[in-house]
């Protein structure tokens, strides 16, 4: 029965991988009249081959980005929780100088000729060193151009790859290992309760055929002769005697081991995992999935746990975060609200729950201004073009920067976008400026904080925007400001300063 309840769920395995390789992706393929975009199914990648991936797909192999549908950033956004759990996306680069040349053969991709030298397939995920040669000029690669296999590509129209790892040689088949086998705390006490009764079995055994050996040989004389043994059969021997008794009594106990209790849970387990892929209360409502049981070995487990220990915010929280309050200066604004109940989403403003009238009033003062202008400066969010839309849309790596840079949208302070110079155009109260970006320092664990650095175009003042953890940015604080701090600490609230 073990054996059957396994083979089927082998089967389903091997189902989820062929639906996986049977996969359709758009192959770049070099015809008589120009170029081609063909479907190839994800086993038929080859390295080499230039696919074309576009929003929401998966990578079917490992790529060297060459060109995205973000021409000004030369960027593209992946997610890559199958591979680290993560779910903020990361923003890929394209390089600059491949891009450009890339740009010129749109039209005639298969008659790109690239040779990349890099290294060899290896299970580093956050590694990868490489170069090429454009108009024979060496462009370097590293990890910032490359889209593992196993992430997606989110918040971009298309992008435009050159395979370099395929199949078993891409990172995340080499970091993959063979499945383990699972046992839940029910079925390790079951197993030591059965080598339990099957050692008391034997004891038992051993007892009785030591009892029937001396009776045996206290009653040889009268036995033998009642059951018509001859000195020839083995039963009669005294040697043998135990041995032969002792697999009697084996035979007679052999119902003390419960074997059908095994069998008997092994059904049950199959079957309740059945009625787990038809629960439509534990289905994902957005994309229709229902639940998918891999292994049944552990499914009583289930309904035993009693405490999630998280480090990780957006696991608990589904990274959806809301603009709920502010301090400036000392003051706080804002009231707590439910999701969804507030004025920014009748106006189609996602990611802000804030309701305060006193903040309105406030404005036109310098200090909720200079706040604003920070927000809608310090990030590296994309404007997303949408047509007859009331407000615009943002392209963010993260919740946290949507939801930033929506509430300055929301209060007035719309950044509008870089142009291809490099200028970030921003709308402050109907009034538009310009601010070149001098440098961007990115968000890391080791800096926990994020920089822009801007001027004002045409030589005016140059300012640096800092955000980031508390931690970091109190030191650089004027006093006072950390009993605020506390009090949306005690309401749940995850804090960031400016």
């Amino acid at each position: 029965v073990s054996a059957v309840k396994d083979l089927v769920e082998d089967l389903k395995r091997h189902k989820s991988d062929k639906e996986e390789n049977h996969k359709p992706v758009i192959v770049c393929t070099k015809r008589s009249n120009g170029t081609s975009q063909d479907e190839v199914l994800w086993k038929d990648v080859a390295v080499g081959e230039i696919i074309k991936v576009t929003d929401g797909q998966m990578f079917p192999a490992d790529l060297i980005l060459l060109f995205s549908s973000e021409e000004k950033q030369g960027v593209c956004y992946v997610e890559t929780k199958n591979l680290d759990g993560e779910t903020n996306l990361k923003p890929k680069s394209c390089d600059k100088t491949l891009t450009a040349h890339v740009r010129t053969l749109l039209d005639n991709l298969s008659s790109l000729d690239l040779e990349v030298t890099c290294q060899l397939p290896n299970e580093r995920i956050y590694e990868f060193n490489g170069y090429t040669h454009v108009d024979k000029k060496q462009v370097g690669l590293n990890v910032d151009q490359l889209l593992l296999r196993g992430s997606s590509l989110q918040n971009t129209d298309f992008i435009y790859g050159l395979v370099v790892y395929t199949g078993h040689e891409s990172k995340i088949m080499l970091n993959s290992s063979g499945a383990l086998p699972k046992s839940s705390r029910i079925e390790k006490l079951m197993n030591t309760q059965i080598i339990i009764i099957f050692l008391l079995q034997l004891v038992l055994c051993a007892f009785c055929g030591v009892w029937y050996y001396i009776w045996f040989t206290q009653n040889k004389d009268d036995t033998e002769p009642y059951l018509g043994w001859d000195d020839d059969n083995i039963s009669s021997k005294e040697s043998a005697v135990f041995f032969l008794k002792f697999g009697t009594w084996m035979l007679l106990f052999a119902n003390f081991v419960p074997i059908s209790l095994i069998v008997t849970l092994e059904v049950v387990k199959f079957i309740q995992a059945m009625f787990i892929s038809w629960d439509e209360e534990i289905e994902d409502m957005e994309k229709g999935l229902p639940t998918k049981v891999q292994s049944s070995n552990l499914n009583e487990e289930l309904g035993q746990v009693e405490y999630i220990f998280s480090d990780k915010t957006g696991t608990l929280t589904c990274n959806i975060m809301e603009f709920k309050k502010m301090s400036i200066n000392g003051i706080s604004y804002g009231h707590s609200t439910l999701l969804g109940e507030n004025e920014a989403a009748k106006v189609g403003i996602s990611n802000v729950g804030f309701e305060d009238p006193e903040f309105t009033k406030d404005l036109q003062k310098e200090g909720p201004r200079k706040f604003l202008k920070l927000l809608g400066l310090c990030h590296t969010v994309l404007v997303q073009q949408q047509e007859q839309a009331e407000s615009l849309q943002y392209q963010a790596s993260s919740p946290d920067e949507l939801a930033l840079v929506n509430a300055a949208q929301f209060f007035g302070a719309r950044f509008l976008g870089v142009s291809d110079a490099g200028v970030m155009e921003f709308d402050m109260m109907g009034k538009t400026e310009r601010h070149e970006i001098l440098n961007v320092l990115e968000f890391s664990s080791a800096r926990k904080r994020m920089s822009t650095i801007l001027q004002v175009e045409g030589g005016g003042e140059i300012v640096l925007y800092c955000k980031g953890a508390d931690s970091i940015i109190i030191p650089r604080l004027k006093s006072g400001q950390d009993q605020v701090l506390e009090d949306y600490a005690k309401e749940g609230l995850r804090t960031l300063l400016l």
